[in-house]
């Protein structure tokens, strides 16, 4: 607050919330800094500011893949900030609502769901199921990728038939996409398999092993080096020298 109680416009809460997240990160402030003042950001203030807290917290939690004693630490708080914003929101949209409410909701969801969130990941899994309304098109995508990366063996043959019969290229796409970023290993090795056939497209077959990388990133790189021919085939020859790093 300044000049005698004054709330910060949301412009100069982004710019304070970047400033302190900038310095955190060059390792001018402690991490701390940053995450008390986004506990402190009210439940209500203009969606941008939550939007800007929750890209943050996300790339937070990435930085701890491979820590899972610390990770958990984090996740717990990082629920404990999210949820009650959340709550406010819901799943269902309102009249009149904002655009960027909107997107906020989506963000949500997305984040709480790579938290760990197993109500949030348990409701896309039901709507999934239950398809019709349950999934409107502005959830569709978010509920789509909590589905296939939390996905059974089941899940993904569903997903899997889905692709195959999906005739926009766009949609198709996505599906291909999705099949590769379950977290189970087996599945995720199915999906290694599958972008070598000649099935998902030279495009899609290549994203999907670079997509698989962002959970298994051992897999991945160790079957793109066993199979380099094949996969020199599927990358543009102008992104070649960058595809393995």
């Amino acid at each position: 607050r300044r000049g005698g109680g004054a709330k910060l416009a949301p412009s100069d809460q982004l710019g304070l919330m970047n400033d302190i997240r900038a310095r955190v990160m060059a390792g001018y402030q402690p991490v701390p800094d940053y995450l008390d003042l986004a506990a402190s950001v009210p439940s209500d203030p203009a969606p941008e500011v939550w939007q800007d807290v929750v890209g943050s917290l996300g790339s937070i939690d990435y930085y701890y893949q491979g820590d899972d004693v610390h990770q958990a630490a984090f996740r717990k708080y990082a629920l404990a900030t999210l949820q009650p914003v959340f709550a406010r929101l819901g799943w269902e949209g309102r009249d009149g609502e904002s655009e960027p409410t909107k997107q906020l909701r989506t963000s949500l969801i997305g984040a709480l769901s790579g938290l760990g969130d197993k109500a949030i990941i348990a409701e896309a899994q039901r709507r999934y199921a239950a398809g019709g309304d349950a999934v409107p098109v502005v959830l569709r995508r978010v509920i789509l990728g909590i589905v296939a990366r939390n996905a059974d063996a089941a899940t993904w043959d569903k997903l899997h038939a889905q692709a195959k019969a999906e005739t926009t290229p766009l949609i198709k796409d996505q599906l291909y996409g999705l099949l590769a970023s379950a977290k189970d290993d087996a599945l995720a090795q199915r999906a290694l398999d599958l972008a070598l056939t000649d099935e998902p497209g030279a495009t899609n077959s290549a994203g999907m092993i670079a997509r698989v990388s962002g959970e298994h990133p051992d897999m991945a790189f160790d079957f793109a080096v066993a199979h380099r021919d094949e996969v020199y085939k599927l990358v543009d020859s102008t992104s070649g020298s960058r595809y393995y790093p």
